[in-house]
């Protein structure tokens, strides 16, 4: 990780877990590029209001190698909407930016209710991403 990233992004960073919370689930996903078969959307079911978020990660740099011979291009977005199409928390994550992104509400309860989070690669081809879910309360159904 560049020096001047880590500094933005974790210098002054605390974490407390000040309740219990679900252990994390994640999976290994490969996302395509925008409006192709390889673009992912997963439907989201949240079952009751709960602090509840998404994090994308890039595969670090000694499991998926970043040599001249594999270049992945790791531009990757992620957005959640709602039902009605608005953005749920920051309008999206870029991922490619920084190697991480979240989505959802981790400061406040999301709603009960349906959302959808849409994944994809602004440059060509395929790109690794390993996709967490956090839940305070309940698992989402995810489809």
């Amino acid at each position: 990780m560049p020096y001047d990233v880590y500094l933005i992004s974790y210098q002054y960073t605390a974490v407390t877990m000040y309740q219990k919370y679900l252990p994390t689930r994640s999976y290994d996903l490969s996302v395509g590029h925008i409006n192709t078969p390889g673009m992912v959307k997963i439907k989201v079911s949240n079952p009751v209001a709960q602090q509840l978020y998404f994090t994308g990660d890039l595969y670090p740099a000694r499991i998926f190698p970043r040599g001249k011979k594999c270049a992945p291009d790791n531009q990757l977005v992620i957005q959640m909407t709602d039902s009605s199409g608005k953005s749920v928390g920051p309008d999206y994550a870029w991922v490619g930016q920084k190697g991480y992104g979240t989505v959802g509400e981790y400061a406040a309860d999301l709603p009960a209710g349906d959302y959808e989070i849409t994944m994809y690669n602004e440059a060509p081809g395929k790109a690794p991403l390993a996709f967490h879910v956090y839940a305070e309360k309940e698992y989402p159904g995810l489809r």
